[in-house]
């Protein structure tokens, strides 16, 4: 762990404690980060703890300008040699508050993203190591594009068939886009 990181991990996470946590040294600390890049955090920074899935967190910015951390409650139910991957969940979303409010555009998981997260103590990782639970499996539905079989996941399913969305997938010569008329009736359970 950097010199410079954030300290004050509660000995027993729980989201009140998190809460107090994210409020307290690692808000001040991406704080000092965000001013030296020339930005400047959001007054208010909420935490939820919504998240579903095998998603660990999520960071917004909001329209009014508040700063949103999700966090998925299954993060609290692993052993304490775990919460290492809580912390530094909690750390990994901060940063991307960070790069959000700083005056120099980055990617997502790019170069200045990494920097900010090893600056407060993460390590500068796309994703988590958890074996956390999906909500549910899921169903794909399938379209016959004649060379081939595409399966698309109910959300993008329903999108295409209402005309609210073009896919379009890649073939040697470029990419074409899927018909709505070549759903085949199949459907299937999506595979893990």
């Amino acid at each position: 762990m950097p010199a410079d990181s954030v300290d004050g991990f509660p000995a027993r996470p729980g989201p009140r404690s998190i809460v107090a946590w994210i409020d307290g040294p690692v808000r001040s600390r991406a704080a000092e980060l965000v001013t030296a890049a020339g930005g400047q955090l959001p007054d208010r920074v909420e935490v939820a703890f919504d998240l579903r899935g095998r998603m660990a967190g999520q960071a917004r910015l909001l329209p009014d300008g508040t700063g949103l951390i999700r966090l998925n409650r299954q993060l609290f139910e692993f052993p304490e040699h775990e919460y290492a991957e809580l912390r530094d969940t909690v750390l990994h979303e901060m940063a991307h508050l960070c790069v959000m409010c700083s005056a120099q555009r980055a990617r997502p998981h790019g170069r200045r993203w990494r920097a900010l997260a090893q600056a407060l103590g993460a390590i500068p990782r796309a994703t988590h190591a958890l074996p956390l639970r999906g909500v549910r499996a899921g169903t794909e539905y399938g379209y016959d594009l004649g060379d081939r079989t595409v399966w698309l996941g109910s959300t993008r399913h329903a999108r295409l068939q209402a005309g609210k969305a073009i896919y379009r997938i890649r073939t040697e010569s470029g990419s074409r886009a899927i018909p709505r008329d070549a759903f085949t009736g199949q459907s299937r359970k999506k595979k893990d």
